[in-house]
């Protein structure tokens, strides 16, 4: 009987910890648009992330975001380096005020 207890407190653990470290934000790039899928995010952000979108119009990927401010993480999928570049500096810029 406590062996099923403690597999479920650690089964428990675990799903709070990859509950509390999955991105809270969420945008996908495709066609030159930038669509928010999941999180509320600087109007700002969204403004300029799309403007970087129109300058790449064949560009599709993920723009993955968890954390905030100084611990903010952020993971791109499937976008290539140049406009990688561009959307980690967009991003940082709007870092402050993104939570």
């Amino acid at each position: 009987m406590e062996g099923v207890l403690v597999i479920a407190v650690m089964a428990a653990i675990f799903g709070l910890i990859r509950w509390g470290s999955r991105p809270h934000t969420r945008i996908d790039l495709a066609a030159g648009h930038v669509t928010l899928q999941r999180g509320k995010p600087p109007k700002g952000l969204i403004h300029d992330l799309a403007d970087v979108a129109e300058e790449a119009p064949e560009a599709e990927g993920r723009i993955l975001l968890s954390g905030s401010r100084d611990k903010l993480h952020i993971e791109l999928v499937g976008i290539d380096e140049r406009l990688s570049q561009r959307i980690h500096n967009v991003v940082r810029l709007h870092g402050r005020r993104i939570r």
